[in-house]
């Protein structure tokens, strides 16, 4: 089981290790929050969880657009 702490420095770990992601510093991410949201999660689902965010802030901001040509069975 991870505790809360320990989802915190994980979850910075991970965003830390993706290549060409930074946290921007004028609007922080509550970290403290994110963490207490997470319960139960394990290593896994924080790596999933991490990866799926930052999709979506890339598709927000534009630089990732869905593909219309690609068809989910």
């Amino acid at each position: 089981m991870l505790w809360q702490g320990d989802r915190l420095d994980i979850l910075k770990s991970i965003v830390s290790q993706r290549s060409g992601v930074t946290v921007d510093s004028v609007i922080p991410l509550n970290w403290s929050q994110i963490a207490g949201r997470t319960e139960g999660y394990v290593m896994q689902d924080l790596v999933d969880l991490t990866d799926k965010a930052i999709f979506q802030a890339c598709r927000k901001a534009g630089i990732v657009k869905p593909n219309p040509t690609i068809k989910l069975l």
